[in-house]
């Protein structure tokens, strides 16, 4: 079970890099394009998620951004 929901998380944050570097520069962007069919009930649970995961990018500086990181903050791949 945990090697499944690490290989889960690897994808998502492949997808969300793929976003980015399609040109997806803010939370919401990433959101629409990597959750596309989610339920709008857990769309801001999807962008809390895609914010710890640009955060993660940034850290391993795949991503960059201005600080302090929020919803409507542009970023862009490295």
């Amino acid at each position: 079970m945990v090697k499944a929901q690490l290989v889960h998380r690897r994808w998502r944050e492949q997808a969300i890099l793929a976003a980015i570097r399609a040109g997806a520069e803010t939370i919401p962007e990433v959101v629409s394009r990597v959750y596309s069919t989610i339920d709008a009930q857990l769309l801001k649970a999807a962008g809390l998620s895609v914010l710890a995961h640009v955060e993660h990018l940034a850290e391993r500086r795949l991503v960059s951004y201005e600080p302090p990181l929020h919803p409507d903050r542009r970023f862009s791949a490295v």
